[in-house]
Formats: structure tokens, sequence, C-alpha cells
């Protein structure tokens, strides 16, 4: 049987004859809740690696790399870059009433009080939680 029949084939295969199969071909058990399109999928894959070689040194080497560093920044927590300079004044009317904010270096000042995220002075506007900068309109989408 030629490879692409026997990928054809792994489309008619039952679940648990796709779990054997994978288990056999990548020598591990499969993940637990692993879908039937992944399992025939890394079937395939497998097979076509078997026939075709893996992949070359160099980039299995450039995979790792990727992996190591997606690893390490991944760790990291980062706060989104405010991009809206000090200053900005941002004006929004909600419930008939004009609220207005000001951009400062560190985050943001309404009705004469300090917020680090629009988000908090969304949610004191509104009473619920809101997108801070959807709400005041620096973001695709709707406004409440």
């Amino acid at each position: 049987m030629d490879l692409d029949e026997r990928i054809a084939e792994l489309q008619t295969l039952r679940r648990e004859k796709l779990l054997q199969e994978w288990e056999k071909l990548w020598k591990r058990t499969p993940p637990k809740y692993i879908s039937r399109v992944l399992l025939i999928r890394s079937i395939a894959y497998k097979l076509q690696e078997q026939i075709y070689g893996g992949l070359s040194p160099t980039c299995q080497k450039a995979l790792n790399a990727l992996i190591k560093s997606a690893q390490k920044t991944s760790n990291k927590t980062t706060k989104p870059k405010n991009n809206i300079k000090s200053g900005t004044r941002l004006i929004r009317e909600w419930k008939g009433e004009l609220h207005e904010v000001i951009v400062i270096a560190d985050g943001y000042t309404h009705k004469g009080k300090f917020y680090k995220s629009l988000s908090q002075i969304a949610r004191n506007i509104t009473g619920s939680r809101w997108n801070g900068p959807a709400f005041f309109g620096l973001r695709a989408g709707k406004k409440p």
C-alpha cells in the first residue's frame, strides 16, 4: 500500500484504532483529549516522515531556539503599551453626562481621581465591566 492510500485509509479508522496507531508511531501515549482530526494529521505526518525523512538539523535547531525563546517570554507579564500621549483628553458621554479623562504619564485622571487603567474608569462610570479602550473609542468595536 502506498503512502497516499495509507493516509486516505486513516479517514476510515475508528478512534480506538487511530489512538493505537498514534501510540505505535510516536512511541508514547497520545494526549488524553486529542481530536480525531489532529490524530489523523499527526499520524499522516509521522508516516511521511518515515518515508521522506524529518526536519533537517538546521531546521530542528531553529525550531528549538524558537521554543526556548517563547518559553522565556511566556513567563514574563507584559503590560500593554499606552500609545496615547500625556495630556490627551478623552471625552465620552454616558447617560447624558459628559466624562473627561486626561492621560498622564503613569495612568489617567477622571474627576480629579487617579486610575491605572481606562477599564477602571469605564467600570466606575457604567457600574459594570467594560473594555476601557473600547468604551472610550480607542479600539474597533461598538461603544456602549
